[in-house]
């Protein structure tokens, strides 16, 4: 027999449906979280940080007069950086030299204030306490939420559109739940795909077989990201940073959705 005789046959190739499926959950927060930022400038070290803890014990002791068990106040670490000024920015912006001015010190304290079982309040009285705790807060010297930009890239991105969100809250579902929130998102995403992958092949003639091979199109929550922003980032070199927990967040009180889509191929027969 000649070597052409000899050859195998070709394998056919696996008869396959490929279908997209979509799978959305929802929770509503239990959390409210508040960023809030402790911060004094003075031309003396020494100066600042004395300033600073007095602005930080005034404000623990009127949120503690608050009298919110369900209110607790951590703090993430401080910073001592050279004060910027704002003219001096403006200035250099405008391809001016800046003039001299007196360098000052400044001392920040990024602080988180987390007021939990938000779910167990009317609304009424959830928006009243969320309102007395920024006023109170405000009030003793806090600044709270994103406030001015601090140094030159912050005020490229508010000048960019990019300053990110301006809300004060954060309305959150916590890592625990919010991860039974995305596994019922998951699942309701692969019935989805089973579902269309079952109609198509009942409409070729064939019956659905297993499962081949899943891809993750990834999970979105109430709001996308911005590419602009994105881009700007990573010129800035602050891509590399650790993205935020797995909790879901909006800044608006009401169900958090989180939608998920897969990529699922089956084989049929």
């Amino acid at each position: 027999a000649s070597a052409a005789e000899a050859a195998p046959a070709p394998v056919p190739a696996p008869r396959t449906i490929t279908v997209a499926g979509t799978g959305q959950a929802k929770a509503k927060p239990t959390q409210v979280e508040f960023s809030a930022t402790v911060s004094a400038e003075a031309e003396l070290a020494s100066d600042a940080i004395v300033k600073h803890r007095d602005t930080k014990r005034r404000a623990l002791k009127a949120i503690e007069g608050l009298k919110l068990p369900a209110l607790a106040t951590t703090s993430k670490g401080f910073s001592v950086n050279q004060a910027t000024d704002p003219n001096a920015q403006q200035m250099m912006m405008r391809g001016q030299a800046p003039t001299n001015t007196k360098q000052q010190v400044q001392v920040s304290e990024q602080m988180d204030l987390v007021l939990k079982d938000v779910d167990k309040l009317p609304d009424e009285e959830l928006m009243n306490t969320v309102l007395k705790i920024l006023d109170t807060a405000r009030d003793a010297g806090l600044v709270v939420g994103p406030g001015g930009p601090r140094n030159f890239q912050q005020m490229m991105m508010a000048q960019m559109g990019q300053g990110g969100s301006s809300g004060l809250v954060t309305f959150t579902v916590p890592e625990a739940a919010a991860a039974a929130v995305r596994a019922q998102a998951y699942q309701r995403g692969m019935d989805d795909a089973k579902a269309k992958a079952q109609r198509l092949a009942e409409l070729a003639g064939a019956k659905l077989g297993r499962i081949v091979a899943v891809q993750d199109q990834g999970a979105a929550g109430p709001a996308d990201a911005n590419p602009t922003a994105m881009m700007y980032r990573a010129m800035m070199n602050e891509m590399g940073k650790p993205e935020a927990g797995s909790e879901l967040s909006s800044n608006v009180f009401g169900e958090i959705p989180l939608t998920v889509t897969l990529t699922v191929q089956f084989a049929i027969e």
